[in-house]
């Protein structure tokens, strides 16, 4: 369990706790790192690729580390506009100040789905998700993982981390066409689907192609990469 009360958070302190909806005006700073050493591990093992890391504060996770008041940092940015390209990264994790005004959070999610190509890590004390479990601000993004943790704080509140993927685009038809590995003759195209290979870490899809053989009478199916039959 965390030992991090709210000491350390000046901007929670100066307000006493009455913080209103709309957020205040004070600068949300921390002076130590707010996950304890288990959710640090546990959202690392989480990260899928190229990983950016938004509003890092004192966290070493990711591979970019953003931040617009920590100090030595990889880049100095503000969460809502982030200096990068459509998915630039493969993985964007974030826990963002609470008290934030209401249109720097919107603009945030918009811009985490922007620049994440496969993968989004949000924490706070809400998910951005909707009734279908779609990602609020990009629907390609479907809620793949859900996990709480409490820290020490008396009052503290519970902590959520909301894990997004990206849904694949749909799968078209190999270009090969196989052959009955019996009798020789071209096969009939079934279907296209995705499975996780069992004891596959990380987990990842992979793509298979079923066929028919109408002489034989039997099915075949072969995994596919690109379009290309294996």
């Amino acid at each position: 369990m965390s030992s991090v009360t709210y000491n350390h958070q000046p901007g929670i302190d100066k307000t006493k706790g009455n913080i209103p909806l709309a957020g205040t005006s004070h600068i949300y700073t921390v002076t130590k790192l707010l996950w304890p050493k288990e959710i640090e591990e546990f959202l690392g093992t989480q990260l899928v690729g190229f990983t950016l890391h938004v509003c890092c504060g004192m966290s070493k996770l990711g591979d970019i580390r953003l931040d617009l008041y920590q100090p030595n940092i990889d880049i100095k940015a503000s969460m809502d506009r982030l200096p990068f390209g459509n998915e630039s990264f493969d993985t964007v994790l974030v826990d963002p100040p609470y008290n934030s005004k209401f249109q720097i959070m919107h603009d945030m999610l918009s811009e985490l789905c922007r620049v994440a190509r496969k993968r989004i890590l949000f924490q706070h004390w809400f998910s951005p998700v909707d009734k279908l479990g779609q990602y609020k601000k990009n629907h390609k993004f479907i809620l793949t993982g859900l996990y709480n943790w409490m820290p020490k704080t008396y009052f503290g509140r519970m902590q959520i981390v909301s894990i997004f993927d990206k849904i694949p685009p749909p799968i078209d038809k190999p270009k090969d066409e196989p052959t009955c590995p019996r009798c020789k003759e071209k096969l009939t195209y079934i279907k296209t689907r995705t499975i996780i290979p069992k004891g596959a870490y990380p987990p990842q899809e992979m793509i298979v192609h079923d066929y028919t053989c109408n002489i034989c009478n039997i099915n075949i199916s072969f995994g596919s990469r690109d379009g290309n039959l294996f």
